[in-house]
């Protein structure tokens, strides 16, 4: 086994808009039913679809 099969693939990510962020972190490879599934294709076609639509609330600083 060389060093490159010893490297598990992990994904951080942080989605900026204005104020506002998403992130997240994850293995990119799954174990399934003995195989070892790599979803770096399918979470990156995901991440690149992916629109923060957050509104921030406004503050009202009257009083």
């Amino acid at each position: 086994m060389d060093g490159d099969e010893k490297v598990k693939k992990i994904i951080y990510f942080c989605m900026i808009h204005d104020i506002s962020a998403l992130c997240g972190s994850g293995s990119l490879v799954r174990n399934i039913n003995g195989n070892e599934i790599d979803f770096t294709p399918y979470v990156l076609k995901s991440l690149e679809s992916m629109e923060i639509g957050i509104k921030a609330p406004e503050v009202n600083n009257e009083k």
